[in-house]
């Protein structure tokens, strides 16, 4: 299939969706779709929402590519598994080859990357430790070829929230990881700063970090760190088991007391369902605890839990 450039001056065509998928799945062309490309108001370009995220992840990208990695795009990674419905995708893949510390024998290190710049939570959160956990178990999905065995999340140092408080990603992600996993992991994260309106931008060496789940004997109240409050003295977790099934632990004000649930679903029926475990308890923050030893000591079943 020839490709023609627009003339100078000419009206140039960008794909919609429908358009870029078709040509992926007849041609095999990984085509992208130009509304994420921004659009023209009034004669002046505006910059489509993620153009930040998309502008790190190039720069972390082509940067591994100069120092002789084998990288792939989130576009390239799409194309190329298309037949692999995801929940999430990662913003890229990094591999290069290793020599075994103890044995000598060459390995294979496949990075699955992903590229924090924006205040996110709720589902997103979920989603991204849901994926992290998989990629630490060694149970990821092959993509492109290659089985992605380690997690690395780049962070911009300096990232503000819009009332102008600091984000600290590490943390966030480090602390959504606690409250959805309940198991050992280790979580590489790297720091990105941006040095000027032009982005520069210094790369720290990625760092390892095991992140260790709830101490049940720590006294230090949970309802923070654990548990997300969903209405008025309604809290809910979402951990995820073994198989990658994600649970409901919910605890809530229920006529004078508390009463905590354990639901295998992430978002149950309770009108019609009824819950694997519950019990009344007088103090919320037994009830806490009592939601997640009970689900971590019968249904959990995860390594280091």
């Amino acid at each position: 299939m020839e490709r023609h450039l627009p003339k100078a001056g000419g009206r140039a065509h960008v794909l919609s969706t429908s358009g870029a998928r078709y040509l992926q799945r007849a041609f095999n062309v990984p085509a992208r779709p130009g509304d994420h490309w921004g659009r023209a108001q009034g004669g002046t370009w505006i910059a489509p929402t993620q153009w930040e995220h998309e502008l790190l992840v190039t720069i972390i990208l082509v940067r591994e590519l100069a120092n002789g990695c084998e990288v792939k795009t989130e576009l390239e990674i799409r194309a190329e598994n298309e037949n692999k419905k995801l929940r999430k995708y990662p913003d890229g893949l990094i591999s290069y080859w290793t020599s075994n510390a103890g044995t000598g024998v060459k390995e294979r290190v496949v990075l699955w990357l992903e590229v924090e710049s924006h205040d996110k939570s709720g589902a997103y959160m979920l989603s991204l430790a849901r994926a992290l956990l998989r990629v630490t178990r060694h149970d990821a999905p092959r993509l492109c070829g290659w089985d992605p065995n380690f997690a690395l999340v780049a962070y911009r140092a300096d990232m503000l929230s819009p009332s102008g408080k600091a984000v600290n990603h590490k943390v966030r992600i480090t602390n959504a990881i606690k409250r959805h996993i309940f198991a050992d992991m280790t979580v590489y994260f790297q720091e990105v700063k941006v040095r000027n309106l032009a982005y520069h931008v210094d790369l720290d060496e990625p760092k390892g970090c095991v992140i260790h789940p709830f101490d049940m004997n720590d006294r230090t109240p949970l309802a923070n760190r654990a548990f997300t409050a969903i209405a008025h003295k309604t809290f809910i977790n979402n951990p995820i088991d073994s198989r990658d099934q994600v649970w409901t632990l919910k605890v809530y004000a229920d006529a004078g007391r508390y009463r905590w649930e354990v639901w295998d679903s992430e978002n149950p029926d309770y009108r019609q369902g009824q819950p694997r475990d519950s019990f009344y308890i007088e103090d919320i923050e037994h009830g806490f605890r009592m939601a997640m030893d009970t689900w971590r000591t019968k249904y959990a079943n995860l390594k280091g839990s």
